[in-house]
């Protein structure tokens, strides 16, 4: 004889069973990322940390020059001891200091970050732009480096990712040609920051440069090229972390740099660089 009471326990017991794995189901898929693409939003950036000593480098041979600016560096970061007048939500500036705005002889390097629409993941895209406007310091205000931290938010403010890049300031003392003579600043050398680009400007002059990269995985951001904006090619150049550039970018700085060369004459009598 069966008991009909055990099987209707049985059978509220499986009942049970399937309501639980269904809100197990259920839940997996409210946790599941919200960020699966395509991505509307926009990048910004922001910058902080600087680096009080370093090397500047003999424009003609290369050869590096240990500097220690931990008591004398100006620059508009928290940590410099001599303040430089500049945004640092936008905008590194360095070099002597002076009266707002920053005074023609500091250097600066604006970020300008880009907007996107259904942008999809796994494609290249423009996340901001880079202004550098290479000053004419004193070798005793320089920095030597400093962070930008990317921001990318979604429509709705909220941030998708954020990438911290250290990037080192590279100054040149005036005795080689204006390539060599010529500032930069350089990407850290791993996988997914450029493989050591830089961007390198003349003496006196102001470039603009395009970052470019995509939205991969989870979602992360990953940063995939810089290049030197149209118009930009006779103020500097896309280099490897060195005061020349690479033999691809030879031919373009032989056009308009018999121009430059009366502009980019530096103070050597003077100490600056």
């Amino acid at each position: 004889m069966i008991d009909c009471r055990a099987s209707d326990k049985i059978s509220r017991f499986s009942r049970l069973k399937v309501i639980i794995t269904a809100g197990v189901v259920c839940g997996l898929a409210m946790s599941a990322p919200a960020y699966a693409g395509p991505f509307t939003g926009s990048v910004s950036g922001s910058w902080s940390t600087p680096v009080l000593s370093g090397i500047h480098l003999d424009g003609a041979t290369g050869t590096p020059i240990f500097v220690d600016n931990t008591a004398t560096a100006a620059c508009n970061l928290t940590g410099c001891p001599v303040a430089v007048p500049c945004d640092p939500a936008t905008t590194v500036a360095w070099g002597n200091s002076g009266s707002p705005p920053p005074p023609p002889n500091s250097s600066t390097l604006t970020f300008t970050g880009s907007t996107f629409t259904n942008q999809p993941v796994d494609t290249v895209f423009t996340l901001g732009t880079f202004t550098y406007t290479n000053g004419t310091s004193g070798t005793t205000s320089l920095i030597f480096g400093a962070t930008l931290t990317l921001t990318l938010n979604d429509s709705a403010g909220d941030v998708i990712d954020t990438k911290v890049i250290p990037l080192e300031i590279t100054t040149t003392i005036n005795t080689g040609t204006p390539a060599q003579n010529a500032d930069f600043v350089q990407f850290p050398d791993t996988p997914t920051t450029l493989n050591a680009a830089s961007m390198n400007v003349f003496e006196g002059a102001t470039a603009t440069f395009i970052l470019e990269g995509e939205i991969i995985g989870d979602p992360m951001l990953d940063l995939v090229r810089i290049i030197i904006a149209p118009g930009s090619e006779d103020a500097g150049f896309i280099g490897t972390g060195l005061p020349i550039p690479e033999p691809s970018a030879s031919a373009l700085l032989s056009v308009g740099v018999a121009g430059l060369l009366l502009a980019l004459v530096r103070q050597r009598s003077t100490g600056r660089v």
